[in-house]
């Protein structure tokens, strides 16, 4: 898309886009506004470094001059955005990207993947506290004072990740 937009000469046009979640996950009535650290990192850094344009010139779709353009990449776009903690809803805002459409259009994927994860696991994170809370469940009793840990990436990490509270603390 970008390289449309650049060979059409619409790669300075202005455009705003908004980022929002459709549900809230786990069937739960909120969601926890979460991964703007990470995201404003990303769009501070984000470049087309040598290794990148090289490949891309492999893949023989993009001109020499649209290469040039993107080593001269920087993200120049206005970005406004909610609280990170902050209880929200579906179909509500949470980062809106005013700029030119090529980098406002670049940036989308990675923002939605950075936000919706980092949201996801917050919101994960403050159910289950909720939960122990309402349950009058005790993770300290429960656990001797030792650190009460979700598991759930076990199977995704195998190996890398630790099998015992020991390992974990240690």
């Amino acid at each position: 898309m970008a390289y449309g937009y650049w060979k059409s000469g619409k790669d300075r046009d202005e455009a705003v886009f908004h980022l929002y979640f459709r549900e809230n996950p786990f069937d739960g009535g909120y969601t926890i506004a979460a991964g703007l650290e990470q995201a404003v990192s990303y769009l501070e850094t984000v470049r087309f470094g040598k290794d990148d344009l090289d490949f891309l010139a492999t893949l023989q779709l993009f001109s020499d001059d649209f290469l040039r353009h993107l080593e001269q990449f920087r993200f120049t776009c206005d970005v406004d955005a909610i609280p990170e903690g902050t209880v929200v809803f579906p179909q509500e805002p949470l980062v809106r990207v005013t700029g030119p459409i090529l980098e406002a259009q670049f940036v989308e994927t990675a923002l939605l993947n950075m936000i919706n994860f980092q949201s996801l696991i917050a919101t994960k994170a403050a159910r289950v506290v909720y939960a122990a809370n309402e349950a009058n469940y005790c993770a300290t009793c429960q656990t001797e004072g030792r650190l009460l840990a979700d598991r759930s990436l076990s199977r995704l990490l195998h190996d890398d990740w630790p099998r015992t509270l020991e390992e974990l603390e240690g």
